[in-house]
């Protein structure tokens, strides 16, 4: 495929601590550049059906986990997706190989490319990632797709927005980088959040901003947090970009799968229209023409569309998104004034109100707003606690990851943090036990711990290469 020819020019944005998207996108859509032709001495000797860790060879120490599906062979060009996990876990990808084997897609995840990396280190990770592949298997040159969650997400938007060339992106829990000021090439977006994701508010934005600027795209909302989305849901995304490779004639049509899949989104529809739920139906109307537009009769859909979008239910629930957003940014903003003198009494007050809220609350919306709360406290107080270490305020440190234990009291950052809080204070053999605690806990980011330059003291003994047996 040649999809590096050009030069990584990527300012990565890799942080999942971004609770917000805020920049407004301008689009401008050019054609996909094209690109040179691939070469023919492809790797025939990697494993098909299974998932595998590949090193690169141009850098040993970087590597991928890779799927190639059962029936890949290198006499014609597959489709792809480069995937990218805000730890450096390859692996988050590759889990979902069933669903490349399903579509008939190449899966790879970067084991290298990870949050608040330098951006000269993380385009030549992405870079090394990507060419590799390139060099191995047999891509299409039209069909070039990343896949992302977290910082991740921003990753894989990142590379599609700066260097053209991608087809299509599914980002999970985080929008595009901060920085973007307009879209120099065209793509097809996926984007995926829980109902309890702190990024909610800023995915919901990000939908509007594309909606308004004319680039095809879907916002998939399911029930959970800040996390790598089930595999349905990732199915949906897959399914999305398919569907769209046979509209622009990048793939050949295939009736069975159009068939086998349209019932389900046609079933929703209804079941809407059936509880009177117009709000939805309406949405799914749209979803509907987006996914099978071209591809199957959807004049119905169309109709009802129209039919739809003038009803009160409707512009309600228009209206009613924009005031949830809005409410909940303005409590965000007041919960970071909080942190300045909040009591950990008080902190542990709200956390227990929310949460019992959103238990009891009958309204959809409103228990979403509560449990994005308590996960906006989780972000706040991790990027507050590591600002705080970096700045030497060991004191506002320590507060900050006692409310942080209070969100999760088994998020592995909290040890770590713990560790370095610890290491500045010159006590390195009980932040070594807190290291322990953090692996134990499931703390995957090895590369981090043994670069980190606050854990140098802990490194130093004996008892640290026994930290992760």
């Amino acid at each position: 495929m040649r999809l590096l020819y050009f030069a990584i020019t990527i300012l990565l944005l890799q942080s999942c601590s971004s609770g917000e998207d805020k920049t407004t996108q301008t689009v401008s859509a050019p054609s996909v550049s094209q690109q040179p032709p691939a070469p023919v001495n492809y790797d025939n000797t990697l494993a098909t059906g299974k998932v595998i860790t590949v090193n690169c060879k141009s850098d040993s120490t970087q590597s991928y986990t890779l799927y190639l599906p059962s029936n890949y062979t290198s006499s014609k060009p597959w489709p792809v997706f480069f995937g990218f996990d805000p730890h450096a876990q390859g692996r988050e990808v590759t889990k979902y190989y069933k669903i490349a084997e399903k579509y008939g897609y190449i899966l790879a995840g970067c084991n290298n490319s990870r949050n608040n990396q330098a951006p000269d280190i993380s385009a030549n990770v992405i870079k090394t990632f990507m060419d590799d592949l390139d060099s191995r298997v047999n891509i299409d040159n039209n069909r070039i797709y990343t896949m992302g969650f977290s910082g991740g997400a921003k990753v894989a938007s990142g590379i599609a927005i700066n260097n053209g060339g991608i087809t299509g992106v599914i980002g999970a829990g985080a929008g595009f980088p901060d920085n973007i000021k307009a879209m120099n090439n065209r793509f097809y977006y996926f984007g995926i959040v829980g109902d309890g994701d702190f990024n909610y508010g800023s995915l919901i934005t990000l939908d509007e901003d594309l909606q308004k600027n004319n680039l095809p795209h879907q916002l998939r909302v399911f029930e959970g947090k800040h996390e790598w989305p089930p595999a349905d849901v990732i199915d949906e995304g897959v399914l999305y970009m398919t569907l769209n490779a046979m509209r622009d004639t990048k793939a050949p049509k295939n009736d069975s799968l159009i068939k086998n899949a349209f019932p389900k989104y046609a079933d929703k529809e209804k079941q809407f229209e059936k509880e009177g739920d117009y709000y939805n139906a309406w949405l799914q109307d749209q979803r509907i023409i987006d996914f099978f537009d071209q591809l199957a009769d959807i004049t119905t859909y169309h109709q009802s569309l129209e039919k739809l979008a003038n009803t009160t239910q409707v512009k309600k629930g228009l209206d009613e998104k924009a005031q949830m957003i809005e409410k909940e940014q303005s409590l965000q903003q007041g919960y970071i004034n909080d942190l300045k003198d909040k009591p950990l009494a008080w902190w542990q007050g709200e956390i227990n109100r929310l949460r019992n809220a959103a238990k009891s609350e009958k309204d959809k919306q409103q228990s979403g707003l509560d449990k994005r709360l308590v996960a906006f406290f989780g972000i706040i107080t991790y990027s507050s606690a590591n600002n705080a270490v970096a700045k030497n305020n060991l004191p506002a440190a320590t507060q900050f990851v006692q409310i942080l234990n209070m969100v999760d009291a088994k998020n592995a950052d909290v040890p770590y943090i713990n560790a370095c809080i610890l290491a500045k204070q010159n006590q390195p053999d009980k932040a070594l036990i807190e290291l322990k605690k953090a692996v134990a806990l499931g703390y995957e980011d090895r590369g981090k711990m043994d670069t980190d330059p606050t854990l140098e003291p802990v490194r130093k003994l004996p008892g640290y290469a026994g930290v992760w047996k």
